[in-house]
């Protein structure tokens, strides 16, 4: 029987042979072991380190052989650079097993006997070097998954391109344990935290998802799962049209949306703290930023660099609009409005202030705008424009 344990987190400390003839950390890897009571999925072995793994034996088992009973999915972290001589043999209930990019060595009976074991993942772009009977006794039709552009060179890899099928997938987990797929009938990249909630690691080149970032449109995100939005973690995705952040999210990193030059409209949600530096940078074709919080969220100087603020309407919460008219940052953006509910409709009616006057209702149309040119008035040019739903 299972324990009943829910999102519970065990750690075991390898105690077994110490590396050797390596030039990187000496300590073994740390196997983790991640319940979640009633998701079928959910019981996953986690092994993190800067390492090479041991090698193990049938007669020395690897330190996560306790769990072998147990455990449904893998995932080999970033940082390991070799899975050990039977570190996974006989895991009669492993489905799924995900190597990192940095995993450059797969040592002999390594997944053997892992009779149930029909998905592997391999996110490095060069074939690790696998033994033989790395994979003996493995189903038949397993699938293995490479990133794309690796297709051919797995295909004449030995060990590798005796896998019934070889795909180039569009989904993978992340050490901070955010579960992404993408959905290509619908361009939509989800992101999910495996363990309810997760704060999104920075990246300082490319995030895992990075590769699509010509194709996704559109991101799904789980609400309350996701509390931090890493550095770069969408730079660049110029095919997004429209983005709402999920409630229960409170940071944005640097640089998270910079250079998504075709976002038009952007959500944040209440209880958003912080945008870091650049967040938003040359998000050029950006017109609508719906803003929840009732509080004006603390924003870099340089949150929204070169984007266009004179073509950009601001919409706060019924109230809040005083506030974002004097905070730092916020107040920059020329056409502010409150919204009636969550959003303001279409043809909601406002008015300018212009110093202490104020200037007859106007219409806004489905740009949310001023003025059909999305422009203001050449008049108020030097003035701060206010508006408001009446």
């Amino acid at each position: 029987m299972k324990p009943l344990i829910t999102r519970c987190l065990l750690t075991l400390v390898a105690t077994a042979a110490v590396c050797t003839q390596t030039t990187h950390s000496q300590l073994p890897a740390y196997p983790y072991i991640i319940w979640q009571e009633g998701v079928a999925d959910s019981i996953m072995l986690l092994m993190s380190g800067r390492v090479d793994m041991n090698d193990y034996s049938p007669e020395l088992p690897g330190p996560g052989t306790i769990f072998k009973e147990h455990v449904q999915t893998l995932l080999v972290t970033e940082g390991v650079k070799s899975i050990g001589a039977y570190a996974f043999h006989g895991f009669a209930w492993l489905t799924s097993a995900t190597l990192a990019g940095t995993v450059e060595k797969v040592g002999s009976h390594a997944f053997s006997d892992c009779v149930q074991l029909r998905y592997v993942r391999v996110n490095s772009l060069v074939p690790p070097a696998a033994a033989a009977d790395a994979f003996q006794m493995i189903p038949t039709d397993a699938t293995l998954s490479v990133p794309r552009g690796a297709l051919s060179a797995y295909a004449a890899a030995p060990v590798w391109r005796d896998f019934a099928r070889i795909i180039t997938s569009h989904y993978g987990m992340t050490t901070d344990m955010i579960r992404w797929e993408y959905d290509d009938t619908t361009a939509t990249l989800h992101l999910t935290a495996v363990l309810g909630e997760a704060y999104m690691r920075d990246y300082t080149y490319i995030a895992p998802w990075g590769e699509l970032c010509e194709e996704v449109k559109a991101l799904g995100l789980e609400k309350h799962s996701l509390r931090r939005i890493g550095e770069r973690a969408f730079v660049g995705f110029v095919a997004l049209d429209a983005v709402t952040l999920p409630d229960g999210l409170l940071h944005i990193g640097r640089k998270a949306f910079a250079d998504c030059t075709g976002l038009r409209s952007v959500a944040l949600p209440d209880g958003l703290k912080t945008i870091d530096s650049e967040a938003f940078a040359r998000c050029y074709g950006l017109k609508v930023l719906t803003v929840e919080s009732a509080i004006p969220p603390v924003a870099a100087a340089d949150a929204f660099s070169e984007v266009p603020l004179s073509d950009v309407t601001l919409i706060v919460p019924r109230g809040a609009l005083p506030a974002y008219a004097e905070a730092p940052v916020w107040r920059d953006f020329m056409h502010l409005t409150e919204a009636a509910d969550s959003s303001l409709a279409e043809g909601a009616r406002g008015y300018a202030v212009v110093g202490a006057t104020r200037y007859p209702p106007v219409v806004l149309g489905a740009n949310l705008c001023l003025r059909p040119d999305r422009r203001p008035a050449a008049t108020y040019s030097f003035f701060r424009l206010l508006l408001t739903t009446l």
